[in-house]
């Protein structure tokens, strides 16, 4: 795992990638302060790569943050099996399914992975040849 306390981590992807960054996928599938926090993430992409299609994979209510971010390409956007979102309550399973095959379809180079959610991170591994997951999870002693 990478933690922004040690490297900066554009410089982290690109000695890890090892292979050429043409497509990078963020994936932020909690709610929408993550996903804000996660956007914040395409500016320096779009410096250090920037030939790169960037593409996110949000909630489904928060797909239209996407929009609103310069530089990002589409937008994978389904609610969850495992989580309930506000208003839409939990996703079903075989939507979900179908918009992961779609987002692991594009043989992404790089995913980023905006989720301590095992299952975002597990989702995020199988859409890309390398995967960056910089959240910490949360310390249940606290």
């Amino acid at each position: 795992m990478i933690y922004w306390k040690r490297h900066s981590l554009m410089d982290d992807v690109s000695k890890a990638a090892m292979i050429p960054v043409r497509k990078i996928l963020i994936v932020s599938l909690d709610n929408l302060g993550d996903s804000v926090f996660a956007s914040s993430l395409v500016a320096p992409l779009r410096q250090t790569f920037p030939e790169a299609r960037i593409d996110v994979f949000f909630k489904k209510y928060a797909a239209d943050l996407s929009r609103l971010i310069e530089g990002v390409g589409r937008c994978f956007a389904v609610d969850p099996f495992w989580d309930r979102s506000p208003r839409s309550g939990r996703g079903a399973f075989f939507p979900f399914f179908a918009e992961f095959l779609r987002a692991h379809n594009q043989k992404f180079d790089v995913a980023l992975c905006a989720s301590y959610s095992r299952k975002a991170v597990f989702c995020a591994k199988f859409c890309a040849k390398k995967t960056f997951h910089f959240i910490t999870p949360p310390d249940p002693t606290v």
